[in-house]
């Protein structure tokens, strides 16, 4: 932008251009701590750190489902003979 403004350039052209240029991803690390430079590697690497980050399944053990009683309520209101005047 600087110079863009010594030279008697427009600022806002300067400015578009810089957006403009991407920096491009050249290289990635892999999980298992290996680099690589290839892109369809390293999209299917992205694809995979995403899927898992946002899975929305929350695996639980059996074990907890078996020791929940579903007889009886997790949390109870209290109860009143009058109702509430709020």
């Amino acid at each position: 932008l600087a110079e863009a403004a010594e030279a008697g350039l427009s600022i806002r052209n300067a400015r578009r251009d810089f957006a403009n240029i991407k920096t491009k991803m050249t290289a990635l690390r892999r999980p298992d701590g290996t680099v690589t430079s290839s892109r369809r590697t390293m999209e299917k690497v992205i694809h995979d750190f995403y899927s898992d980050l946002f899975d929305s399944h929350v695996h639980l053990p059996h074990a907890i489902f078996r020791r929940m009683d579903t007889s009886s309520p997790l949390f109870s209101l209290p109860r009143s003979d009058t109702p509430s005047r709020r």
